[in-house]
């Protein structure tokens, strides 16, 4: 039987589907997102797509050379879209820990951050002060509530903004704009939350249940789902950045002191620990994986496998504008970015705004012209160079704040 092609632009609206077809699918997406948390949305949906009990996933030639383990014959890799390294989109594989094994005498495991319950209220601590949060009894986990909802503010006006530039054709439609708000608002803090305490180690189930994500279903299109996604993956990421430096440098210096001044014993813990041993919802992880694991058929590439997952090229090439838009979506428009590159409509889009950006630049130029005509060329070829490069460049001023940054 021939292997079934998945396009990626119809794994990724089925995935997205999927994930927001109840708030059980989505607590189990946001389970695989805590653990990749330094991975872009795009990523975690695809590797939850295909993968979703990975814990620590790299490119072959990162396993081979930085961490010298070997791919395991017959691993399975995971395709992700590669959207940075070259001014088009393509397929890179990644392959999971699990699918390696140290090289003799040199191999080392990935170092990730364990946070012990005796760190807990310093972690807390740590929070306060560095997000100035306020004062609480309520230990880390309420620190954590403060950080997502803070966090929260900052983002939902710009990404509240663009998410109902995509409303239309789906369920968020049918309400109005206060009910949009308050749906994308309970959702990205809640969804913060639940992946700040689960990366921390904490029980997600005593502070949140179902309910809290009951809205997901009006986000079960990729076009919004992207938009929820992206702040849930943008907001936590660096405060879990930051726990994470401060478990791995200072905490266990901190523990010390703090069982020096109460006389007790401390036992000294090592924070350089491989998460894939000591998650605490390995159990839970194991019986969700069967659950959410797709039919997704492999080919046999020399010693490994990958996955029969196609992204179609688009034809022609990105000039100048297309890639600054590129950047700008990139550092600016996150989710936008995100979503293009899901429905694989990035390069496209990116040539189509190269190509406005050259006909406005041309049409600029000639009425710049007519307003400010140019030395003769023959006369003075040099104040000829000078005078059409100042008109370019207003032009391309213009063209920018119209086009590329709109």
């Amino acid at each position: 039987m021939a292997n079934k092609l998945y396009a990626m632009e119809q794994l990724t609206e089925e995935v997205a589907k999927d994930v927001a077809a109840s708030p059980q699918e989505w607590m189990r997406f946001l389970d695989t997102a805590s653990r990749l948390y330094k991975y872009t949305f795009p990523e975690q949906l695809l590797i939850y797509a295909q993968r979703p009990e990975a814990t620590a996933v790299a490119s072959m030639e990162i396993w081979n050379q930085k961490m010298f383990r070997w791919i395991k014959k017959g691993s399975k890799g995971i395709a992700l879209i590669d959207n940075t390294s070259g001014p088009k989109i393509k397929l890179r594989y990644v392959f999971d820990v699990q699918d390696t094994y140290k090289v003799r005498n040199l191999g080392k495991d990935p170092q990730l951050w364990n946070l012990p319950m005796e760190g807990e209220q310093l972690v807390a601590d740590y929070l306060q002060e560095q997000l100035s949060l306020e004062d609480t009894e309520g230990g880390l986990a309420e620190s954590l509530h403060q950080a997502a909802k803070e966090s929260m503010q900052e983002w939902l006006p710009d990404a509240l903004e663009e998410l109902r530039l995509d409303v239309t054709g789906t369920f968020l439609e049918e309400l109005d704009e206060q009910n949009q708000e308050v749906e994308f608002r309970e959702l990205m803090t809640n969804s913060v939350w639940y992946v700040l305490l689960n990366r921390c180690g904490l029980d997600v189930q005593e502070y949140l249940d179902a309910e809290d994500f009951r809205h997901i279903t009006d986000f079960n299109q990729l076009k919004i789902l992207g938009h929820l996604g992206s702040a849930v993956n943008e907001i936590s990421r660096p405060v879990l950045m930051q726990i994470g430096r401060y478990v791995l440098n200072d905490l266990e210096n901190d523990l010390k002191t703090v069982a020096k001044e109460k006389e007790v014993a401390y036992n000294e813990f090592n924070t350089l620990i491989r998460e894939s041993n000591t998650d605490n919802t390995e159990d839970r992880e194991e019986k969700r994986r069967k659950q959410t694991m797709r039919e997704i058929s492999y080919s046999q590439n020399g010693e490994y496998q990958i996955p029969d997952i196609s992204l179609e090229e688009t034809r022609g090439t990105i000039g100048k504008y297309g890639m600054m838009r590129k950047e700008y979506l990139r550092n600016h428009k996150v989710a936008r970015f995100n979503i293009l590159t899901l429905q694989n409509r990035l390069d496209s889009h990116l040539m189509e705004i190269d190509s406005q950006a050259r006909q406005r630049v041309d049409n600029l130029m000639i009425e710049l012209l007519e307003k400010d005509p140019a030395p003769d060329k023959m006369a003075d070829t040099m104040a000829w160079t000078r005078h059409m490069n100042q008109i370019k460049a207003q032009a391309e001023e213009l063209v920018i704040r119209e086009i590329i940054y709109s």
